[in-house]
């Protein structure tokens, strides 16, 4: 009787040591792509595209205005689980940078999204 204690005590302690790694691992992947709020993820997209297309002041203005309202409806709709939404706020975000950037740089910002497209796809 004394090692079916002993085996049980065992089990218990593997199963509670598993549980905890587990929680951790879990635990370390957070709500990912979701860091910050919306303003400062449209602070980081607006510096992200002022280097890569070499954004005047007009335009930073502009673009970080447009990145907020689709940050922000994003991050409701994604809230409601609504993926037709995110979508519609993405699109509309595209429509508006088309506004905003000159042709050569809607060219590298057309280049770039379809990059990050292609990384997205890839991840596991």
């Amino acid at each position: 009787m004394n090692t079916s204690l002993k085996n049980v005590a065992q089990f218990s302690l593997l199963a509670l040591v598993m549980m905890l790694w587990m929680n951790t691992a879990h635990a370390q992947r957070g709500n990912r792509g979701q860091k910050g709020t919306p303003e400062e993820r449209a602070e980081k997209t607006t510096q992200r595209l002022a280097s890569k297309l070499g954004l005047d002041e007009t335009q930073k203005t502009q673009v970080k205005a447009s990145a907020l309202k689709f940050e922000t409806a994003r991050k409701t709709a994604r809230s409601n689980r609504d993926r037709s939404a995110v979508k519609t706020a993405r699109q509309t975000f595209q429509d508006e940078m088309k506004g905003i950037l000159t042709t050569e740089q809607y060219a590298k910002f057309e280049k770039m999204q379809k990059r990050r497209k292609g990384r997205k796809g890839s991840r596991g």
